[in-house]
């Protein structure tokens, strides 16, 4: 299937679990973006979501995950792709700490492109920093 869409693009969706081990998935990418390596230096827990809905749903302290995250079809030649991460201090959605944004343009004329977010810092709500390491 990734040698049909040779001219776009195939990317690996890797995640690391909680236990060491890597989950490795080929994924078609039908329009240009960005393959963002989500690294964890900031909270328990991170939920990573993207334009499209939840990407990763617990990424733990010091884990990363590779996650292909396309662009919108038909949007012109410069195009914008948002990431957030959002911080959790333990396994429940109501221990929320705070959450940052990731804004990125893509352009036609460069292509797919990597990209490596460090998560080490939080911006919403104001003042809310990253607890102590695990």
């Amino acid at each position: 299937m990734c040698l049909a869409l040779a001219a776009s693009g195939c990317a690996v969706r890797r995640i690391q679990l909680p236990d060491g081990s890597v989950i490795e998935r080929r994924e078609p990418m039908s329009q240009i973006g960005l393959i963002i390596t989500f690294k964890n230096n900031c909270a328990p827990r991170l939920m990573i979501e993207s334009m499209y809905g939840i990407e990763v749903r617990s990424l733990a302290y010091g884990r990363s995950a590779t996650v292909p995250i396309p662009s919108r079809a038909f949007s012109g030649s410069s195009r914008e792709i948002w990431a957030m991460a959002s911080a959790y201090a333990g396994a429940s959605d109501d221990s929320f700490i705070g959450s940052v944004e990731l804004r990125e343009h893509v352009n036609t004329n460069q292509g797919t492109r990597d990209k490596l977010w460090q998560v080490d810092r939080l911006d919403s709500p104001r003042g809310v920093r990253c607890p102590s390491p695990p």
